[in-house]
């Protein structure tokens, strides 16, 4: 049995992995566990589950997950939206391309973590990046009229990959300007499970090579 263990930014992801990415791999050979980022630890009552958190406590998760010696890799799945300015590197890439900023990000973590079990993934820019990949069903999902579903549509053809949609005007701002009802949670774990993960893996391809490192695992 591979068993991954996802440090998850939040309670989107966390839905992501557990409705989305385990329907793709045979529950017989593969357990795939999220696993939020404590934000907050308290003494009494439950600890603070989701959000942003410095490099030095992303590290500490980290390195706990890995302490588990049954799982057979660690990794994340981390907005680069809002990343925290003490993670690696993240000071000194803002002149070149996203995707290469984040691979260079990605692979300075890996150097710090020094462990073979850690697969560092950073999701560009954000999560929802993810539902451009088909904003047909976006549409769908919101039944949305003629004239909002063409602004999803330019939006989307605005870019090269729904990856690229960028920091400046990321994709959840983009899509919470159009639509008000629009829920990270509810709405985001709908729309992606019906986009499906193929179709995600075709128009995203980072978050495509993170899947294959996943897959790869024996």
């Amino acid at each position: 049995m591979v068993k991954v263990l996802v440090l998850v930014e939040g309670q989107t992801e966390e839905r992501f992995v557990n409705d989305v990415l385990s329907l793709h791999f045979n529950s017989s050979e593969y357990e795939i566990i999220p696993k939020r980022v404590t934000t907050k630890q308290v003494l009494i009552g439950a600890d603070f589950k989701g959000g942003y958190i410095s490099y030095a406590k992303f590290k500490r998760q980290v390195l706990n997950l890995l302490n588990d010696t049954s799982a057979t890799a660690v990794t994340t799945m981390i907005d680069y939206y809002k990343l925290p300015s003490d993670f690696p590197e993240i000071q000194t890439l803002n002149e070149i391309d996203c995707m290469k900023r984040v691979e260079v990000i990605e692979t300075s973590l890996s150097n710090d973590i020094n462990n073979p079990k850690f697969i560092p993934y950073l999701q560009l820019h954000e999560f929802e990046a993810v539902l451009f990949s088909n904003p047909s069903v976006i549409s769908a999902y919101f039944s949305l009229k003629k004239k909002l579903t063409s602004e999803i549509n330019k939006i989307s053809s605005q870019f090269s990959s729904p990856e690229h949609i960028n920091l400046d005007n990321p994709p959840s701002k983009r899509l919470q300007s159009l639509l008000p009802d629009y829920d990270k949670v509810v709405s985001g774990t709908a729309i992606s499970l019906e986009i499906g993960l193929e179709r995600i893996r075709q128009e995203c391809p980072h978050f495509n090579e993170w899947i294959e490192k996943l897959e790869s695992l024996k």
